[in-house]
């Protein structure tokens, strides 16, 4: 297991919890950089993931509002990744006026995700679902990129220190953001 909380939903459904070996997940020395992101506007937010409900996709447009709302700042949005959620997101912005706020990457190569995480300066992870071992934590955290999040599954034992957790709502989130 990945986790203490993998390990503990495994003991749940009745697996020998001594039998059960937590194995942390690796990290790919490609995202480690040593410069840390600069406070330059625009302050560039990051989502990486699939565009569904679970992921939290449809908060995005919400949150961004509600930061730019809040913060005297230039705020963009960057989203990397596909999904059901596009076109209603891509709807969002434009009804809001947010459209050249927010930049759709669509699906982005492994190899190429280092250098999009060391560009911007908050991941966003408004997730609903229990990730079993959120690997974009990790690489973010390599990237320098700070981490707003959902206390859901394991994300407060990958993060620790190095993000700040909330409920998930929109407003939890981007009341972080903005502190």
């Amino acid at each position: 297991s990945y986790t203490t909380h993998v390990k503990e939903t495994h003991a749940e459904f009745g697996f020998p919890v001594k039998q059960i070996s937590l194995i942390p997940n690796i990290l790919d020395d490609r995202f480690v950089r040593d410069t840390p992101p600069q406070a330059e506007e625009p302050i560039r937010l990051l989502f990486v993931g699939r565009l569904e409900v679970a992921k939290g996709a449809d908060k995005l447009v919400p949150i961004l509002r509600r930061v730019r709302n809040r913060s005297e700042r230039n705020v963009t949005l960057t989203i990397a990744g596909s999904g059901q959620l596009r076109s209603d997101i891509e709807r969002q912005t434009a009804d809001i006026g947010l459209e050249r706020h927010v930049k759709f990457l669509g699906h982005v190569p492994y190899l190429d995700m280092p250098e999009v995480y060391g560009t911007h300066d908050v991941l966003l992870s408004p997730t609903e679902w229990e990730e079993p071992f959120g690997r974009i934590y990790l690489e973010a955290l390599a990237s320098g990129t700070p981490v707003v999040a959902s206390d859901v599954g394991s994300a407060a034992e990958i993060l620790g220190d190095g993000g700040v957790l909330t409920d998930g709502d929109v407003a939890a989130m981007a009341d972080a953001v903005v502190e």
